[in-house]
């Protein structure tokens, strides 16, 4: 029986190299493929916008609107059957005046027109501080018996005037004028951070 001649053999690199190109021509369909079926099969998430909300708001916490510093003289007097003492203190002092925003709520919000009206409590005073370090003692002096044999009514007289004082800025914490740039301060700030978000809010106020 006559046995036909065997096929030379490849060589072993061209092996190599067709293998090479087989796998490399489905890496490409693959790819291929794949950027075909992914925008069509696979779509982001639309950013969905919740708008303003009473949250956003309430995060602000207390918003100081109004700094004023304050200076005055407080004369302040301890006096008692054999004599008196007086001080007069120069004082200088900080108020902060603003508006707790926790309390804040919408009194009517209209989604489609994105407007919107929040109501707020009526500024105030949230913090008097005297300045020790500006405020000093301009004057003191004894009457009587008492500058004969002075004592410790100087230093009591000086701590009543410092008590005055404090009660003085807070009274001061309530002027109308300040109350009023306290309102006025805080309808623009919120209307600026409602703008920020695509709203438009008008400011009520408690009465």
């Amino acid at each position: 029986m006559t046995q036909l001649p065997c096929p030379p053999p490849v060589p072993m690199r061209l092996s190599i190299w067709r293998r090479l190109l087989r796998i490399m021509l489905i890496l490409f369909f693959m790819l291929l493929f794949a950027a075909m079926i992914i925008p069509y099969g696979i779509r982001p998430n639309p950013t969905t916008h919740t708008g303003l909300t009473l949250e956003a708001i309430q995060s602000l916490s207390e918003l100081v609107t109004v700094r004023a510093r304050l200076a005055d003289v407080v004369e302040s007097t301890v006096a008692g059957r054999l004599g008196s003492t007086r001080a007069a203190i120069v004082i200088k002092g900080e108020i902060l005046i603003g508006t707790d925003l926790s309390a804040a709520r919408f009194s009517s919000i209209n989604p489609a027109a994105r407007t919107a009206t929040l109501l707020l409590p009526q500024p105030r005073p949230i913090s008097v501080k005297i300045d020790h370090e500006g405020s000093h003692t301009f004057h003191a002096y004894d009457t009587g018996a008492w500058a004969i044999t002075p004592g410790s009514s100087s230093a009591q007289a000086v701590d009543l005037g410092y008590k005055d004082a404090q009660q003085l800025l807070a009274a001061a914490g309530r002027d109308p004028a300040l109350l009023a740039r306290a309102r006025q301060q805080a309808e623009i700030t919120i209307s600026q951070f409602a703008e920020s978000t695509g709203w438009r809010v008008t400011v009520a106020w408690d009465p």
